[in-house]
Protein backbone atom coordinates (compact mmCIF):
# COMPACT_ATOMS: atom_id res chain seq x y z
CA UNK A 1 0.00 0.00 0.00
CA UNK A 2 3.05 2.05 0.96
CA UNK A 3 4.78 2.02 -2.57
CA UNK A 4 1.56 2.39 -4.64
CA UNK A 5 0.65 5.54 -2.54
CA UNK A 6 4.61 6.84 -3.07
CA UNK A 7 4.03 5.74 -6.79
CA UNK A 8 0.74 7.74 -7.11
CA UNK A 9 2.50 11.27 -5.12
CA UNK A 10 5.11 10.71 -7.60
CA UNK A 11 3.06 10.71 -11.00
CA UNK A 12 1.03 13.51 -9.06
CA UNK A 13 4.20 15.51 -8.67
CA UNK A 14 5.26 14.65 -12.44
CA UNK A 15 2.07 16.06 -13.70
CA UNK A 16 2.48 19.17 -12.06
CA UNK A 17 5.80 20.03 -12.78
CA UNK A 18 5.48 18.82 -16.96
CA UNK A 19 2.21 21.54 -16.73
CA UNK A 20 4.46 24.11 -14.87
CA UNK A 21 6.50 23.99 -17.77
CA UNK A 22 4.84 23.91 -20.71
CA UNK A 23 2.95 26.97 -19.18
CA UNK A 24 6.07 29.01 -19.07
CA UNK A 25 7.10 30.46 -22.44
CA UNK A 26 11.09 31.02 -23.51
CA UNK A 27 11.20 34.58 -24.59
CA UNK A 28 14.24 36.17 -26.49
CA UNK A 29 15.45 40.03 -26.66
CA UNK A 30 18.04 41.61 -28.39
CA UNK A 31 18.81 44.88 -27.10
CA UNK A 32 21.61 47.22 -25.31
CA UNK A 33 23.48 46.45 -21.98
CA UNK A 34 23.34 49.48 -19.88
CA UNK A 35 24.96 47.27 -16.45
CA UNK A 36 26.29 43.83 -15.41
CA UNK A 37 27.21 42.19 -12.52
CA UNK A 38 31.17 42.04 -11.76
CA UNK A 39 31.04 38.18 -11.41
CA UNK A 40 27.88 37.93 -14.53
CA UNK A 41 25.75 36.55 -11.38
CA UNK A 42 22.56 39.35 -10.89
CA UNK A 43 21.16 41.76 -11.64
CA UNK A 44 21.64 42.94 -15.94
CA UNK A 45 20.30 45.69 -17.15
CA UNK A 46 19.60 45.03 -20.96
CA UNK A 47 17.68 47.94 -22.80
CA UNK A 48 15.04 48.67 -20.63
CA UNK A 49 14.61 46.15 -18.54
CA UNK A 50 16.23 43.83 -15.52
CA UNK A 51 17.26 39.79 -16.12
CA UNK A 52 18.50 37.99 -13.31
CA UNK A 53 21.13 35.86 -13.79
CA UNK A 54 21.91 32.71 -11.78
CA UNK A 55 24.44 30.03 -11.86
CA UNK A 56 22.19 28.49 -14.03
CA UNK A 57 22.54 30.68 -16.88
CA UNK A 58 24.13 29.96 -19.67
CA UNK A 59 26.71 32.78 -20.90
CA UNK A 60 28.30 32.65 -24.09
CA UNK A 61 31.33 35.23 -23.86
CA UNK A 62 33.43 34.63 -26.99
CA UNK A 63 32.77 38.22 -26.55
CA UNK A 64 33.39 39.78 -23.69
CA UNK A 65 30.01 42.03 -22.29
CA UNK A 66 30.52 45.49 -22.57
CA UNK A 67 28.10 48.44 -21.72
CA UNK A 68 26.70 50.00 -24.79
CA UNK A 69 26.98 46.82 -26.37
CA UNK A 70 24.42 44.72 -27.79
CA UNK A 71 23.20 41.27 -25.89
CA UNK A 72 21.16 38.56 -26.83
CA UNK A 73 19.08 37.28 -23.78
CA UNK A 74 16.59 33.91 -23.62
CA UNK A 75 14.69 34.05 -20.69
CA UNK A 76 11.23 33.12 -18.55
CA UNK A 77 8.96 35.54 -17.04
CA UNK A 78 8.51 33.96 -13.60
CA UNK A 79 5.79 35.63 -11.40
CA UNK A 80 7.45 39.30 -12.81
CA UNK A 81 11.00 38.62 -12.72
CA UNK A 82 12.74 37.92 -15.57
CA UNK A 83 15.13 34.97 -15.85
CA UNK A 84 18.13 34.63 -18.01
CA UNK A 85 18.30 31.41 -19.20
CA UNK A 86 21.26 32.10 -21.69
CA UNK A 87 23.24 36.04 -21.96
CA UNK A 88 25.30 36.08 -25.24
CA UNK A 89 27.19 39.77 -25.27
CA UNK A 90 27.75 40.89 -28.66
CA UNK A 91 30.57 43.12 -29.83
CA UNK A 92 28.90 46.05 -32.04
CA UNK A 93 27.78 48.86 -30.07
CA UNK A 94 24.52 50.76 -31.10
CA UNK A 95 26.34 54.13 -32.51
CA UNK A 96 28.20 51.30 -34.43
CA UNK A 97 25.65 49.82 -36.16
CA UNK A 98 22.75 50.74 -38.42
CA UNK A 99 20.82 47.97 -40.13
CA UNK A 100 17.43 46.75 -40.90
CA UNK A 101 14.79 46.85 -40.76
CA UNK A 102 13.95 43.45 -40.02
CA UNK A 103 10.14 43.03 -40.12
CA UNK A 104 8.60 40.48 -37.33
CA UNK A 105 5.24 38.83 -37.10
CA UNK A 106 4.49 38.42 -33.31
CA UNK A 107 2.53 35.93 -32.04
CA UNK A 108 -0.25 38.83 -31.42
CA UNK A 109 -0.67 39.31 -34.93
CA UNK A 110 0.78 42.62 -34.95
CA UNK A 111 3.94 43.58 -37.13
CA UNK A 112 6.76 44.65 -35.50
CA UNK A 113 9.64 46.79 -37.16
CA UNK A 114 13.32 47.02 -35.97
CA UNK A 115 16.36 49.14 -37.26
CA UNK A 116 19.07 50.23 -35.35
CA UNK A 117 19.92 53.84 -36.88
CA UNK A 118 21.55 56.99 -35.43
CA UNK A 119 22.63 55.51 -32.08
CA UNK A 120 19.19 54.40 -30.78
CA UNK A 121 17.13 50.88 -31.63
CA UNK A 122 13.84 51.84 -33.04
CA UNK A 123 10.82 49.70 -33.18
CA UNK A 124 7.90 50.16 -34.96
CA UNK A 125 4.23 48.25 -35.05
CA UNK A 126 3.38 48.37 -38.36
CA UNK A 127 -0.32 46.63 -38.49
CA UNK A 128 -2.09 44.80 -35.53
CA UNK A 129 -4.66 41.67 -36.01
CA UNK A 130 -7.74 42.13 -36.87
CA UNK A 131 -9.37 39.30 -38.20
CA UNK A 132 -8.06 35.41 -38.47
CA UNK A 133 -5.35 36.51 -41.12
CA UNK A 134 -2.28 38.34 -40.70
CA UNK A 135 -3.12 42.11 -41.39
CA UNK A 136 -1.78 43.96 -44.65
CA UNK A 137 1.37 45.44 -43.32
CA UNK A 138 1.77 49.47 -44.38
CA UNK A 139 4.52 49.01 -47.19
CA UNK A 140 5.89 52.22 -47.67
CA UNK A 141 6.33 52.66 -44.12
CA UNK A 142 9.13 49.88 -44.58
CA UNK A 143 11.44 51.52 -46.94
CA UNK A 144 11.11 48.02 -48.95
CA UNK A 145 8.80 46.23 -50.76
CA UNK A 146 6.89 43.70 -48.24
CA UNK A 147 5.36 40.65 -50.26
CA UNK A 148 2.61 38.80 -48.28
CA UNK A 149 1.37 36.57 -50.71
CA UNK A 150 2.19 32.82 -50.63
CA UNK A 151 5.24 32.07 -51.77
CA UNK A 152 6.00 29.80 -54.55
CA UNK A 153 9.16 27.67 -55.17
CA UNK A 154 11.42 28.71 -58.47
CA UNK A 155 11.72 25.61 -61.36
CA UNK A 156 15.28 23.99 -61.07
CA UNK A 157 15.83 23.83 -64.89
CA UNK A 158 16.22 26.54 -66.91
CA UNK A 159 17.66 26.75 -70.82
CA UNK A 160 20.87 28.33 -71.19
CA UNK A 161 20.47 31.97 -71.36
CA UNK A 162 21.75 34.73 -73.67
CA UNK A 163 24.04 35.51 -70.48
CA UNK A 164 25.22 33.88 -67.68
CA UNK A 165 27.20 35.40 -64.25
CA UNK A 166 28.14 33.04 -61.36
CA UNK A 167 29.24 34.68 -58.51
CA UNK A 168 29.59 33.18 -54.63
CA UNK A 169 31.37 33.16 -51.30
CA UNK A 170 30.27 36.81 -50.77
CA UNK A 171 29.70 36.39 -47.11
CA UNK A 172 28.33 39.59 -46.45
CA UNK A 173 30.60 42.24 -48.02
CA UNK A 174 27.75 44.56 -49.57
CA UNK A 175 30.57 46.64 -51.06
CA UNK A 176 32.62 43.98 -53.00
CA UNK A 177 29.63 42.51 -54.60
CA UNK A 178 28.11 46.31 -55.56
CA UNK A 179 31.18 46.55 -57.31
CA UNK A 180 31.10 43.35 -59.21
CA UNK A 181 27.85 43.91 -60.78
CA UNK A 182 28.37 47.24 -61.68
CA UNK A 183 31.73 46.28 -63.56
CA UNK A 184 30.50 43.72 -65.21
CA UNK A 185 26.99 45.86 -66.43
CA UNK A 186 24.54 44.07 -64.08
CA UNK A 187 23.47 46.74 -62.24
CA UNK A 188 24.09 51.12 -63.18
CA UNK A 189 25.83 53.17 -60.20
CA UNK A 190 22.12 52.98 -57.86
CA UNK A 191 21.96 49.50 -58.11
CA UNK A 192 19.14 49.24 -60.66
CA UNK A 193 18.82 46.19 -63.01
CA UNK A 194 20.43 46.67 -66.18
CA UNK A 195 21.33 43.32 -67.65
CA UNK A 196 17.95 42.36 -69.20
CA UNK A 197 17.67 38.88 -70.09
CA UNK A 198 20.47 38.09 -68.83
CA UNK A 199 20.68 35.61 -65.61
CA UNK A 200 22.66 35.90 -62.35
CA UNK A 201 23.56 33.24 -59.95
CA UNK A 202 24.95 33.73 -56.67
CA UNK A 203 26.53 29.99 -56.09
CA UNK A 204 26.27 30.32 -51.98
CA UNK A 205 28.11 31.78 -49.36
CA UNK A 206 26.24 35.15 -49.79
CA UNK A 207 25.97 35.30 -46.10
CA UNK A 208 27.61 35.23 -43.01
CA UNK A 209 30.88 36.47 -42.04
CA UNK A 210 30.84 39.95 -42.78
CA UNK A 211 28.61 43.09 -41.23
CA UNK A 212 26.36 43.60 -43.89
CA UNK A 213 24.60 40.61 -44.67
CA UNK A 214 20.69 42.13 -44.71
CA UNK A 215 21.99 44.59 -47.23
CA UNK A 216 23.24 41.96 -49.41
CA UNK A 217 20.02 40.27 -48.79
CA UNK A 218 17.69 43.07 -49.49
CA UNK A 219 19.56 44.06 -53.04
CA UNK A 220 19.62 40.43 -54.14
CA UNK A 221 15.67 40.40 -53.25
CA UNK A 222 15.12 43.64 -55.27
CA UNK A 223 17.41 42.43 -58.18
CA UNK A 224 15.26 38.91 -58.28
CA UNK A 225 11.72 40.73 -58.90
CA UNK A 226 13.63 43.22 -61.74
CA UNK A 227 15.32 40.63 -63.18
CA UNK A 228 11.99 39.12 -63.91
CA UNK A 229 10.48 42.37 -64.70
CA UNK A 230 13.09 42.56 -67.74
CA UNK A 231 12.81 39.33 -68.77
CA UNK A 232 15.62 38.20 -66.95
CA UNK A 233 16.90 35.91 -63.49
CA UNK A 234 18.29 35.86 -60.32
CA UNK A 235 18.86 32.50 -59.13
CA UNK A 236 20.08 32.02 -55.52
CA UNK A 237 22.02 28.27 -54.86
CA UNK A 238 22.36 27.64 -51.10
CA UNK A 239 26.28 27.03 -49.78
CA UNK A 240 27.88 25.80 -46.27
CA UNK A 241 27.50 29.03 -45.23
CA UNK A 242 23.46 29.34 -45.54
CA UNK A 243 22.76 25.32 -44.70
CA UNK A 244 24.80 26.09 -41.36
CA UNK A 245 22.96 28.93 -40.45
CA UNK A 246 19.27 27.24 -41.20
CA UNK A 247 20.54 24.48 -38.92
CA UNK A 248 20.70 27.12 -36.22
CA UNK A 249 24.45 27.72 -35.87
CA UNK A 250 25.61 30.95 -37.43
CA UNK A 251 27.82 33.85 -36.74
CA UNK A 252 30.82 32.74 -37.58
CA UNK A 253 30.67 29.44 -36.23
CA UNK A 254 30.66 25.91 -37.86
CA UNK A 255 27.85 23.46 -36.25
CA UNK A 256 30.31 21.28 -34.56
CA UNK A 257 28.59 19.01 -31.97
CA UNK A 258 31.44 16.51 -30.03
CA UNK A 259 33.65 16.82 -33.52
CA UNK A 260 30.46 16.12 -35.68
CA UNK A 261 29.53 18.44 -38.17
CA UNK A 262 25.87 18.81 -38.30
CA UNK A 263 25.42 17.86 -41.99
CA UNK A 264 22.48 15.83 -41.84
CA UNK A 265 20.33 18.45 -39.84
CA UNK A 266 21.18 21.01 -42.33
CA UNK A 267 20.69 18.89 -45.66
CA UNK A 268 17.09 18.10 -43.84
CA UNK A 269 16.31 21.86 -43.52
CA UNK A 270 17.49 22.24 -47.23
CA UNK A 271 15.33 19.67 -48.40
CA UNK A 272 12.34 20.94 -46.72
Amino acid sequence: MRLLLTTFVICILTCLSVSHAQSVSVQESYEVIKSFPDHLIGKWEIGGQTYIATEKTQFDLDIPPQIGGFAAVRFIDQEGQLLALQIEPHGASVADLTDGPHAIWRDDGALEVIRFQNGQVQRQVIAQKTDENKAEPQRESLGIHLNSSAHSSQKDNWDRPSRLLVISDIEGNFKALFNFLEGNGVIDQDGNWTWGDGHLLFNGDIVDRGDQVTETLLLIRRLQREAAAAGGQVHYVLGNHEAMIMAGEGGRKYPCVNGQFRWDEATQLLLM
